[in-house]
């Protein structure tokens, strides 16, 4: 088993502080964070790097994303894309492992086998959430179950059918096709 070489704390907000307070605050070489206006600065006692040189100088550092919600999702898509496929998810982690310290949880993820294992529970985890809300909207969305809109919501639902009717008419000589998105009632 080899030592963690480098832990860079990916978000240097107040999940970030948090996880240097765990993981302890020699055992992590810096921030990096999405911020560029944080970069060359100092946050929490440490400095902060921009992704680029995270990707450039730290490329073998373990880096521990302290992002709440999708938004560690995005940062480790982010990493993958980038060829950085070294990291874990702090509050998954902390979550997943309540009974250990900081530096238990530093023994724990100082194998990289073992880094591993967690990055592969963490997405079996993503993939039975979305597909737990995958089942809901088959439950709660299906079309052809839900009863039309009825008062102000129907009125609205019409004067947007009408304005784009109206609209369609005014630029057919411009040969556009036009599409909706979102926000536009008809659903």
């Amino acid at each position: 088993m080899e030592n963690v070489k480098d832990i860079i704390i990916f978000g240097s907000g107040q999940i970030g502080r948090e996880a240097l307070s765990f993981l302890g605050n020699d055992n992590v070489a810096c921030f990096c964070d999405n911020n560029l206006l944080l970069a060359g600065t100092e946050k929490h006692g440490k400095p902060v790097i921009s992704f680029e040189e995270l990707r450039n100088k730290y490329s073998e550092a373990v880096i521990v994303i302290a992002v709440a919600g999708y938004g560690a999702y995005a940062i480790a898509e982010q990493c993958e894309e980038n060829s950085l496929s070294d990291y874990l998810i702090y509050t998954w982690l902390r979550e997943s492992f309540p009974e250990l310290d900081g530096g238990r949880l530093l023994h724990a993820i100082s194998d990289p086998l073992n880094r591993m294992r967690i990055r592969k529970d963490i997405y079996f985890k993503r993939v039975m959430e979305l597909k737990d809300q995958i089942d809901y909207l088959k439950r709660h969305a299906d079309i052809r179950h839900m009863k039309p809109a009825v008062g102000k919501l129907r009125y609205h639902q019409e004067q947007c059918v009408r304005a784009s009717s109206l609209f369609l008419q005014k630029i057919e000589k411009l040969e556009i096709k036009p599409i909706l998105y979102g926000g536009n009632l008809l659903g």
